[in-house]
C-alpha cells in the first residue's frame, strides 16, 4: 500500500515547454501541506498543494490525485506514486517519496 507524501517528500516528472533541451526529467519537492495533519512531524500533501519543480525552466508542479480513503476537510491526501502535473507546461508526473508511518489505500 502507498504511503502519505508530506512537505520535502519528492516528486518526478517531465518538463517540456518545447525549448531545445526538452523533453527532460524534472524533479520536485513538497512545499505545501495541511495544518491539520501531520505525519512524523511534517505537513501532509492534499490534492490542490504544490511544489517547485528543479529543472532548468523552473516552474511549479501540483498534486492532482489523492486518495479515496483519507481527507482533511473534504480534500483527498497525496500518495506516494500519485499524479502531479507541471502549472508551466502540463507535463505529468508523479510522488516518488512518503512517510511509512501512514500506509494507506488508494
Amino acid at each position: 500500500m502507498p504511503f502519505v507524501t508530506r512537505i520535502n517528500d519528492d516528486t518526478i516528472g517531465v518538463c517540456n515547454p518545447g525549448f531545445d533541451c526538452c523533453a527532460h526529467t524534472r524533479h520536485g519537492r513538497n512545499s505545501e501541506g495541511s495544518p491539520l495533519f501531520e505525519v512524523e512531524g511534517q505537513l501532509v500533501q492534499l490534492v490542490g498543494h504544490s511544489g517547485p519543480c528543479n529543472c532548468p525552466h523552473g516552474g511549479t508542479y501540483e498534486s492532482i490525485e489523492g486518495s479515496r480513503l483519507i481527507e482533511v476537510e473534504d480534500i483527498p491526501v497525496t500518495l506516494i506514486g500519485h499524479t502531479t502535473v507541471c502549472r508551466d507546461c502540463g507535463q505529468e508526473g508523479h510522488h516518488i517519496t512518503g512517510s511509512a508511518l501512514m500506509d494507506v489505500a488508494f
